[in-house]
């Protein structure tokens, strides 16, 4: 199976370096293969972050499988987010 990898932190003295890992490990041991890492430093609450755009558009264009992160609330804030959508 091919992965993405999505990492988020919200401030400037939180860093990925403690979820980076956390994931390629998890990738690794069940014998994913990572296609990409994607990262964003901003809110959960902003749709328009960089990385989280760049993810979707692969997601849409099928180049991997599933999307790995460390807990849900690095993608967004809530299930109930408007603004966050993906199309099949």
């Amino acid at each position: 199976m091919k992965v993405a990898i999505y990492v988020r932190v919200s401030t400037k003295k939180q860093d990925e370096t403690n979820q980076l890992p956390r994931l390629r490990e998890m990738a690794k041991n069940r014998g994913f293969e990572v296609y990409r890492e994607y990262t964003d430093e901003a809110s959960a609450k902003d749709a328009n972050r960089p990385g989280w755009q760049d993810l979707m558009l692969d997601a849409s264009n099928h180049l991997f499988d599933a999307i790995l992160v460390t807990k849900l609330d690095r993608v967004m804030r809530s299930l109930v987010q408007p603004n966050i959508t993906m199309d099949n």
